[in-house]
């Protein structure tokens, strides 16, 4: 019994002694296949999350010691009214040319109209003028001619008339009429009359070129009210452009509510606004320095 025994023994100590084999051999062959895909794919993984990340944060600088530098610019509207239209909030990214804030533009639409209107009429104005100045190169002219001829019409009727009194006075009686001495005698008034006109109408129309000149004003005048018109128009065309406030950059922050009145004052040949305001921070992003 002690020989069996020690047989079966013997068959225990083979298998423990291969288990030890068993587990060298796996340790030899390594991992699977799939088990390295696996990691394979890990380690891409890995490697595309950080380039990612280096590539959204390459110009910017970690540091415990930090602060952030940045712009505040103020922007007052060119004209005053009621908000009517509020396009931003708080803290809104904004690009430059957006509209923030609408004001109402009832009245300077009716300046605009004012001011078109007001423009046609000095056009017509203007086109007068000319007319007129035209007309008056001529007028003038003639005018001074024609008095000079009506003189002398006056003058012949007054030699006409002094020849026939003076007939009248050598005639005798009895070949005459007292009646006709009369008539004579009037008509040389009359004439004289007439002759003191003429010289008159001369007189009025002798300053040919200054009447001229005086039309050449009213023109240049005209003209110059045309550029008023214009500039007039210019000025309710920008009024009405200035209802729309507009970023001037990018980013901000507002300070101004719906339906609040903004306008600004002058001070010192500058404009100045009165609260609220916009505020507009500006986005700064800084570069990495080279290192």
């Amino acid at each position: 019994m002690t020989d069996n025994s020690q047989q079966d023994r013997k068959p225990a100590k083979n298998d423990q002694d291969d288990k030890p084999d068993a587990e060298k051999d796996k340790k030899k062959k390594g991992l699977s296949p799939r088990t390295k895909k696996l990691l394979i794919a890990g380690v891409i993984l890995i490697a595309v999350v950080w380039l990612f990340y280096w590539l959204l944060t390459r110009n910017h600088i970690e540091t415990d010691d930090a602060y952030t530098q940045g712009r505040k610019i103020s922007i007052a509207p060119h004209v005053n009214g009621y908000v009517t239209d509020l396009r931003v909030n708080d803290n809104q990214f904004v690009r430059r040319g957006q509209v923030l804030l609408t004001i109402d533009d009832r009245d300077y639409r009716a300046s605009l109209d004012k001011a078109t209107a007001s423009l046609s009429q000095a056009n017509a104005n203007l086109s007068g003028a000319e007319n007129q100045l035209i007309v008056a190169s001529k007028k003038f002219p003639g005018q001074f001619t024609a008095a000079q001829g009506a003189l002398a019409a006056a003058k012949a009727d007054l030699f006409k008339a002094e020849t026939d009194f003076k007939r009248q006075q050598r005639v005798s009686r009895a070949a005459t009429t007292q009646q006709n001495v009369d008539y004579a005698k009037a008509a040389l008034e009359q004439a004289r009359a007439r002759v003191i006109q003429a010289e008159g109408q001369l007189e009025q129309a002798r300053p040919v070129q200054p009447n001229i000149k005086n039309q050449e004003d009213i023109f240049a005048q005209q003209r110059a009210s045309l550029k008023v018109a214009e500039a007039n128009l210019k000025i309710a065309e920008l009024n009405m452009e200035w209802t729309q406030v507009k970023a001037p950059m990018m980013a901000g922050s507002r300070s101004v509510m719906l339906s609040r009145v903004i306008s600004f004052r002058r001070d010192r040949n500058s404009f100045q606004s009165s609260r609220p305001k916009f505020g507009l921070s500006p986005i700064i992003r800084k570069r990495r320095s080279p290192r």
